[in-house]
C-alpha cells in the first residue's frame, strides 16, 4: 500500500521495466496506491510499465488493483492518469492478467493520453499479443473536464498482432464535457487479429457520454467473433453509441 501527496506533479510505478534483454512479470499482485497532487504538473500511475529497452516483455497472470474500489487511484484533478499495464517500447505478450477497481479524478485527453486505462500499447516499432485478459470496474470521477476512459488502447507495428479473448466491463466515467468518451478496446494503428473479445459497457453511466464497443482506427485488421453490450440509462446529455465503429 503507497499513498503520496505531491505539489509538484510525479510518476507513481508498481514494477517498472527497462532492459535489451528479455523480461518476465509475472504472478505479482500490485493495488492500494493512491496520489493526489495540488499543482498543475500532472500525476500518474502504473501497475507495470515498461519505460525504456528492446528486449522483450511477458507480462503473465499478475492483478492489478485490489478488490475494493479505488485501489489505484489519483484524486488530482489538474491532469494525471491512471495505468494497468503500459507497453512503450518492446514487443510485448501480456496474458492471463486481472486489472481492476482503477479510478482517475483529472480530465485528459484521448487516445493514448486518456485518463484512465487498462492496457495501453503504444509500441509502434514491434508485434504484440494481448490475451485472456480480464479488465474491469475503471472510473473516472471528473464531472468538469472532458476525459476518456478505455479498457484497452492498441498501436503497433503493422503486422500480425492479436488482440483476442480479453473480457472488459464495468467502464465508467462521470463526465459528459466535449469529447468524453468510454471504450472496450481503441485500436489506433497496426494490422491486428482483433477476435473472440466480450465487452460489456454502459452500465452504470448516468451522463450521455460517446460510447464504443470497438473503435477500429486502422486498415488491414480482422475482426471476428467479438460480443459486445452497450447499456446504460444516462439521465442528462445526449451522446451516440456504438458496438463498433471505424474511421478508415
Amino acid at each position: 500500500s503507497r499513498s503520496t501527496t505531491n505539489a509538484a506533479g510525479a510518476e507513481l510505478i508498481g514494477i517498472s521495466s527497462s532492459s535489451i534483454f528479455p523480461i518476465v512479470i509475472r504472478n505479482n499482485v500490485i493495488g492500494g496506491i493512491s496520489t493526489s497532487g495540488t499543482a498543475t504538473n500532472s500525476v500518474h500511475i502504473s501497475g507495470i510499465r515498461n519505460v525504456s529497452g528492446f528486449g522483450s516483455m511477458t507480462c503473465e497472470n499478475n492483478t492489478i488493483g485490489g478488490t475494493v474500489s479505488n485501489s489505484i487511484s489519483t484524486t488530482t484533478v489538474l491532469g494525471g492518469s491512471v495505468l494497468g499495464i503500459a507497453i512503450a517500447i518492446p514487443p510485448s505478450v501480456i496474458t492471463g492478467n486481472t486489472i481492476r477497481n482503477l479510478t482517475a479524478a483529472g480530465g485528459s485527453t484521448t487516445g493514448q493520453s486518456a485518463s484512465v486505462i487498462g492496457i495501453s500499447i503504444q509500441a509502434t516499432g514491434n508485434i504484440h499479443t494481448v490475451r485472456n485478459n480480464t479488465i474491469h470496474h475503471l472510473h473516472n470521477t471528473n464531472t468538469t473536464t472532458a476525459n476518456s476512459v478505455y479498457g484497452i488502447t492498441f498501436n503497433a507495428l503493422s503486422r500480425a498482432n492479436a488482440l483476442d479473448r480479453n473480457t472488459i466491463y464495468a467502464i465508467t466515467n462521470s463526465s459528459n464535457i466535449g469529447n468524453s468518451e468510454i471504450a472496450g478496446i481503441i485500436n489506433i494503428g497496426g494490422v491486428t487479429n482483433i477476435t473472440n473479445n466480450m465487452i460489456a459497457i454502459g452500465q452504470g453511466v448516468t451522463k450521455a457520454t460517446l460510447l464504443y464497443g470497438i473503435r477500429d482506427g486502422a486498415a488491414g485488421n480482422t475482426i471476428f467473433h467479438n460480443s459486445i453490450y452497450i447499456s446504460g440509462s444516462p439521465t442528462t446529455g445526449n451522446a451516440n453509441s456504438f458496438a463498433f465503429s471505424s474511421i478508415v
